[in-house]
């Protein structure tokens, strides 16, 4: 998934897991994804306890 998506953007947030891009602002946190469907979640300051970065990711498979 590189270079979009890199090393330990597996998070948790809202009980769910996702492979995502994070985004570290001063206004707090933004959550992107890869695929243009879904749109990019911001994060406040006050919600980063709801956030949790759980993993990396080390295989990714696509057919193609």
């Amino acid at each position: 998934m590189e270079p979009t998506i890199s090393d330990k953007d597996v998070i948790r947030l809202d009980g769910d897991l996702f492979a995502k891009r994070v985004q570290f602002d001063i206004n707090g946190v933004r959550v992107i994804s890869d695929n243009p469907i879904y749109a990019s979640r911001d994060i406040s300051k006050a919600e980063l306890a709801e956030l949790n970065i759980v993993g990396r990711v080390v295989w990714a498979g696509r057919k193609f």
